[in-house]
């Protein structure tokens, strides 16, 4: 709320560079998941426990 206030009218301004940049978080994450997922089914048995 405070963040709004300081910007006065141009909060409309930031909130749209902010939503680019969620958005681009938002994928970089999803592309970390499916590697990570990708990685772990193409070489199984590697990440088993001694034991």
């Amino acid at each position: 709320m405070l963040a709004g206030y300081a910007l006065g009218e141009n909060w409309e301004d930031v909130s749209d560079y902010v939503s680019v940049y969620s958005k681009g978080v938002l994928g970089a994450a999803v592309l970390a998941v499916l590697a990570f997922v990708t990685l772990r089914v193409a070489r199984p048995g590697r990440g088993k426990r001694r034991g």
